[in-house]
């Protein structure tokens, strides 16, 4: 199975974006951490797979309330980084490409912005590995750009202004919608149990009142009657491992 190259992330890239980034770009990594604080609790049970951990801002969370978390990653810079930033006894960065990694016994796994960066077949048999490496009744936190929603023109500023290493066609691989991605994970034997997005228009208030943004965004992400709801720019799914190995 072939894998992208290694994307031209900087080491710390998650890191910084959460603490020191431009205003819309913090409340856009905080939310990621309050909605994985939503669907798992504040002292989920490992051990945690983070799967594409960058990094290590969300493996570091993870691991703060006691569970044992593994990071990956195929960046060495991110690796290094986050070995250097959050040693913990219950936390553990593994440098390697996520088809490389076979460890199993994982209760929970998450995925975040990873699988568009492969192209479909190989994000759908990325799904189906990390479906291998889950415990039974192990559950899968993913997200992904909403191709449904206004993040096309997103992409699109953020392309042509240079913010970032150019994501359409060059790190964006495969595009998801709502219906796209709950067919791709019955594909993976994942079985969804709830679809919804964030990322709207909170990070956005963030330009006016950093309060503002944050209340706006937690409304939705405590909500399960108003998350679910699939026009917004990230999407997620939570899922549980699928019949039999």
């Amino acid at each position: 199975m072939s894998t992208p190259p290694i994307l031209s992330i900087p080491g710390d890239y998650q890191q910084r974006a959460l603490l020191h980034g431009h205003p819309v770009q913090r409340r856009w990594h905080a939310a990621k951490l309050e909605l994985i604080q939503a669907l798992l609790g504040p002292s989920p049970e490992g051990p945690i797979l983070d799967a594409g951990c960058g990094s290590g801002v969300v493996s570091a969370a993870l691991a703060a309330g006691g569970a044992r978390v593994v990071g990956v990653d195929a960046n060495p810079k991110a690796i290094a980084f986050a070995q250097r930033t959050f040693a913990r006894v219950n936390l553990r960065f593994v440098e390697a490409s996520l088809f490389d990694f076979v460890e199993t016994g994982f209760t929970t796994i998450v995925c975040l912005e990873c699988i568009e960066h492969f192209p479909q077949r190989e994000a759908r048999a990325l799904l189906r590995h990390l479906r291998q490496r889950a415990a039974p009744g192990g559950r899968l936190f993913l997200t992904t750009p909403n191709y449904h929603s206004a993040w096309p023109a997103i992409e699109a500023t953020l392309d042509l202004m240079h913010l970032t290493p150019r994501l359409k066609g060059e790190q964006h691989l495969s595009r998801f919608d709502p219906n796209r991605l709950a067919r791709l994970l019955e594909g993976a034997d994942w079985d969804l149990l709830e679809l919804g997005s964030f990322n709207g228009l909170a990070p956005f208030l963030a330009l006016l009142s950093a309060a503002w943004a944050e209340r706006t965004e937690a409304a939705i992400l405590t909500n399960p009657r108003k998350r679910v709801r699939t026009h917004r720019n990230l999407l997620y799914a939570w899922c549980r491992a699928g019949g039999d190995r």
